[in-house]
């Protein structure tokens, strides 16, 4: 990980941790009949680190000059949503293990990560409820459409995607539209973040537009990332899509090939994974995609320029691109 890019979730991790540990309370206040399910509970609470979403959520709310303080309990209420979908997802994508950790799936099961997903999410509507008591009825409703839209466009890239598995063929404008629909779920927090700061309606669609971006940057990012792991190469392209990266390399039939027989080996040598890498680096449409992310990296900035207090939001644009 890069320097920037450490000072990056830096910031997030000091704005996002406060959220974060009180969904970790309220998540183990009530201890379950289930041995087995409070444990699947305790595991996930245990290895739960995802303060990017309630860290931007907050980041947006003071960019309009909003209290951040303000906005926890709504940090925390999209905590429990969008890490139901991810452990739903785990079900759906196989994931077994994820940055060298189990999942709860691959830990507990299919039976038992259902039931600790669902409660999650009942977690996060009775927060969602709780917040309704400290907005005016105008917020909340704005809020609650932010949530729905949200949610709509990411179960529909979910679905989309689901179509596209297995499809050495896919190219990478089709799975980049569906990366892009992936980005609604951060543009719903700093939308949300804007709402809660009581920015102007230009201040809110300037915070949507780029949360969106900057949701669709960091995915982008890890996808570049993808392709330097082989188990992760092989995982995908047999469960799941190949990395963006290499299906535009894949546009160039020799590149393809090349790329294609290495796969193929039970177990990839880390001097073929290093031709991989150069093969994908080298290719120009890669080049050239990596120069239209660099250009939606300055119309994110252009966004933030125009808001009173930006903060760190240029810091996060900058850090999303780096070493690419």
């Amino acid at each position: 990980m890069t320097t920037l890019m450490k000072e990056a979730l830096g910031t997030l991790e000091i704005k996002g941790r406060k959220a974060l540990e009180t969904a970790k309370r309220q998540l183990l206040l009530d201890k379950t009949e289930s041995e087995k399910l409070w444990q699947a509970l305790e595991y996930y609470a245990k290895n739960w680190e995802d303060t990017l979403h309630s860290g931007m959520l907050a980041v947006a709310c003071e960019a309009v000059g909003g209290n951040a303080e303000e906005s926890l309990c709504m940090q925390v209420a999209m905590l429990f949503s969008t890490a139901a979908i991810d452990i739903h997802d785990d079900i759906i994508d196989g994931s077994r293990i994820k940055n060298g950790k189990y999942t709860v799936f691959g830990k507990f099961g299919k039976n038992i990560t259902l039931l600790v997903g669902d409660g999650i999410m009942i977690k996060g509507m009775i927060m969602l409820n709780k917040c309704g008591r400290k907005f005016s009825t105008r917020t909340m409703e704005a809020i609650v459409s932010t949530i729905e839209t949200a949610l709509t466009e990411a179960g529909i890239a979910h679905v989309l995607e689901l179509g596209l598995r297995g499809k050495i063929s896919l190219t990478p404008e089709k799975y980049l539209y569906v990366l892009n629909k992936k980005a609604s779920i951060l543009e719903a927090h700093t939308r949300i973040g804007a709402l809660i700061g009581r920015g102007t309606q230009s201040e809110i669609e300037a915070l949507g537009e780029f949360g969106r971006i900057l949701g669709t940057l960091i995915i982008v990012r890890d996808e570049f990332i993808d392709v330097f792991e082989a188990q992760e190469l092989k995982d995908r392209m047999k469960n799941g899509c190949l990395p963006l990266p290499m299906l535009y390399t894949f546009e160039n039939p020799k590149a393809k090939a090349k790329i294609l027989n290495i796969l193929s080996k039970p177990k990839i040598p880390e001097e073929d994974m290093e031709l991989i890498v150069d093969i994908v680096f080298r290719e120009k449409k890669v080049e050239s995609f990596k120069n239209e992310m660099e250009s939606l990296a300055k119309k994110a900035s252009r966004i933030a320029s125009k808001l009173a207090n930006k903060g760190q939001l240029d810091l996060l644009i900058t850090a999303s691109l780096e070493d690419l």
